[in-house]
């Protein structure tokens, strides 16, 4: 068998883990925390910070490892890919050019506003204080503010939401000027339903992915405050019900537009590249971009695909990579987190997942950040589980989600509305009204 090493340990990297496991791969993994889930799967499992880029190198080094898959954002943006590839050990995710991408926003922006490559929106780059004041308060409209470098998806405030007013902005600006040297950006505010494109990329490919919906929203009816991700669905046909065939197109186009204006700029992109779009009455607008898998996002993924994912991994890092293939069905993931998760999380509180759901088919389990201790499972002050449900339609994958969320016991919480359908009509009665009042969309 072939040692492949694995670097994350959320739920993200127990799909992964699995899936690359029914390839016969003997899985090495790297990760902070003991996810219970991928130690099973894993012939040797290294607790280490993510961020230790160097030390995971060398360790991976001296097991033989001649490939990897790094899940989480970090140790990309560190150079992880850099290291390993100077010691001979083949990557999927970009290298640390490519991970800037997501590393930073202004980098982001920019390279779309130079290129003239669509689905960009107003924005400024914020580096001091009086700058930030005037910005602030001479701004037209509603807006965002965003830290330029990683946040875990927790970082952005939208005025009207997190922001009360101009001056609690202000106060904002400051605090992520105090906090972060490489300054924040100030976007415009879109209005739509945000949704998830991602794609495989190697040197000569592009392929796109099945569009997923993320729920950043910790409450039912996308109320409350902003999370990692409280889950995710994706339907039979690829596509979501509230986007034209045209705007996927579009936003398609847009991602691979950029990947083509970072060739010509040197940097050759592989492995995936994440998408989060607004679909607005203007069509889609790029909200960030992502230099790996979405969590939840690749639980829909990888639950539906059919084409073997380590020959995806291994077609992208050898450039033969041609097409890939999904089965026909919907499929909802819903995260089951601590009851205070998004403010005061009950942390070390003991999870109980019932012994007829672990061994299940149909919903799965996907441990994320818990703790092992006494062969009992602990909240942490992050997503404890993931489970999700599939099927031939959207009601029979939430349906069996929900069956599987009822299945988990403990102080948790989790949402009950992902995937239903009054959630659907809701979104794609939202698209129809925001289309009725049609405005024409000024990019910069």
């Amino acid at each position: 068998m072939n040692k492949i090493g694995l670097v994350g340990g959320g739920a993200r990297e127990h799909i992964m883990a699995e899936t690359l496991r029914k390839s016969g791969l003997d899985i090495v993994a790297f990760a902070h925390n003991l996810n219970p889930g991928i130690k099973k799967l894993a012939i040797k499992y290294n607790q280490i910070d993510e961020s230790k880029v160097s030390d995971i190198a060398e360790e991976m080094s001296r097991e033989g490892i001649d490939m990897a898959v790094v899940g989480p954002e970090k140790p990309l943006v560190l150079g992880i890919t850099d290291l390993l590839e100077k010691k001979g050990i083949r990557v999927f995710g970009p290298d640390k050019k490519g991970a800037m991408i997501e590393g930073s926003k202004y980098f982001t922006r920019e390279l779309l506003n130079r290129n003239h490559i669509e689905g960009n929106i107003k924005y400024q780059f914020i580096k001091d204080r009086d700058n930030a004041s005037r910005v602030i308060e001479s701004w037209e409209g509603d807006f965002a503010i965003k830290p330029v470098g990683l946040t875990g998806g927790k970082g952005v405030k939208v005025l009207g939401e997190q922001l009360g007013s101009r001056r609690e902005a202000v106060d904002y600006a400051f605090e992520l000027l105090e906090q972060y040297k490489e300054g924040f950006i100030i976007e415009e505010r879109v209005y739509g339903e945000e949704f998830t494109l991602q794609a495989i990329v190697s040197k000569n490919n592009f392929i796109p992915l099945p569009l997923v919906q993320d729920h950043k929203k910790l409450l039912d009816g996308d109320n409350g405050p902003n999370t990692g991700g409280m889950g995710s669905y994706s339907m039979e046909d690829g596509n979501l019900p509230f986007i034209p065939e045209y705007d996927k197109i579009k936003a398609v186009k847009i991602m691979k537009d950029s990947i083509d204006a970072m060739r010509r700029e040197g940097v050759n992109y592989k492995g995936i590249l994440y998408g989060g779009f607004m679909e607005t009455a203007d069509g889609p607008l790029l909200l960030e971009y992502n230099c790996r898998f979405g969590d939840p996002e690749i639980i829909n993924i990888l639950t539906s695909l059919k084409t073997d994912f380590y020959s995806i991994v291994k077609g992208t890092i050898e450039n033969n990579i041609d097409t890939v293939a999904f089965n026909p069905v919907a499929t909802v993931c819903r995260y089951v987190v601590p009851r205070g998760y998004g403010t005061r999380p009950v942390e070390n509180a003991e999870i109980t997942v019932e012994d007829s759901l672990s061994s299940m088919d149909n919903p799965r389990i996907y441990y994320a950040s818990v703790n092992m201790d006494n062969g009992g499972i602990y909240t942490t002050s992050s997503r404890s589980i993931a489970v999700v449900g599939y099927g031939s339609s959207i009601a029979v994958a939430e349906e069996k989600c929900g069956y599987g969320v009822g299945k988990i016991h403990g102080n948790l919480h989790s949402r009950t509305d992902i995937g239903k359908k009054e959630s659907l009509e809701r979104k794609i009665a939202n698209i129809a009204a925001l289309r009725k009042g049609y405005t024409h969309h000024t990019h910069p």
